[in-house]
């Protein structure tokens, strides 16, 4: 909106403006949503409240002739400019010409940052879902080189944020030499022969101390023609499942070396007494 003198109308008009909503072809920029073309309105004041919405605050601010803008980009409007003038205008198409073509990469830029705004959305919520995991999650390059993870894995490497990952190699993380060349010999196999490693169990010790049975998978990505481009890994910490199959290991060979060494003999019933 191009602004004149200050004044306390003006003031009221445009605070009334912020805090409408137009629908397709209702009002002057409802209108040039609708039609994707620019409107010239010669006179504001000669115009219906239903035609303007806004018509008594325009006069008592002054304002008498309008234009709107259609800001459109790939056939879809995204925005609507709209200029009011001080005094009565004929229409002048040349002005009409001269901001269109200004509004023109209006349009794409408005396009470019929407489009970066849904990255952003999506990005977002994939973020969310892999932080809400269970499991240690990373994924690296054909060289081994570290994209991303999500943060139970980068806690588990002492890494406060998971974008700080990104570039590293396994050794630059608190592995030892050996651990990491038998990283580095796992990716190796799984990219140059596309077969995933899965469900494989070692014993580790944590950061802090605290010593574990993990099941980890790397499984090779391809890209849309079917070339390992590198790979994704999982990491399950299975301790406490190992704990209870060990528990249930040894009361079944405590129960068994019961029932073989007994002097006596020993015999199971059912509920029906039958043997």
């Amino acid at each position: 909106m191009v602004q004149q003198p200050h004044s306390q109308a003006l003031d009221r008009f445009r605070e009334f403006s912020e805090t409408l909503t137009f629908s397709p072809g209702v009002g002057l920029p409802g209108r040039v949503w609708s039609t994707q073309q620019p409107e010239w309105e010669a006179d504001v004041s000669r115009q219906s409240e239903a035609a303007f919405r806004r018509t008594e605050l325009a006069i008592a601010a002054g304002f008498k002739s309008g234009l709107g803008i259609p800001v459109v980009a790939n056939g879809q409007v995204l925005a609507v400019l709209v200029f009011l003038m001080q005094d009565s205008r004929r229409e002048d198409w040349q002005l009409v010409k001269l901001v269109r073509a200004i509004a023109a990469p209006l349009g794409m830029l408005m396009q470019l940052k929407q489009t970066e705004k849904n990255l952003q959305e999506k990005e977002g919520f994939l973020r969310l879902l892999l932080d809400n995991i269970l499991q240690e999650i990373f994924w690296k390059d054909r060289n081994s080189i570290y994209q991303g993870c999500n943060r139970e894995w980068a806690e588990s490497q002492g890494i406060s944020d998971p974008k700080n990952v990104v570039g590293l190699a396994d050794y630059d993380l608190p592995h030892s030499a050996e651990e990491a060349d038998s990283y580095l010999e796992q990716d190796r196999q799984v990219m140059e022969t596309g077969v995933p490693i899965l469900h494989q169990v070692e014993f580790r010790t944590q950061l802090d101390g605290r010593q574990v049975w993990q099941e980890f998978s790397k499984i090779p990505i391809r890209n849309a023609a079917g070339e390992v481009i590198g790979l994704l890994g999982t990491i399950e910490d299975i301790t406490e499942r190992c704990r209870v199959e060990e528990a249930l290991k040894q009361a079944e060979q405590k129960y068994r070396s019961i029932f073989e060494n007994a002097v006596e003999g020993i015999f199971q019933t059912s509920i029906e007494d039958s043997i």
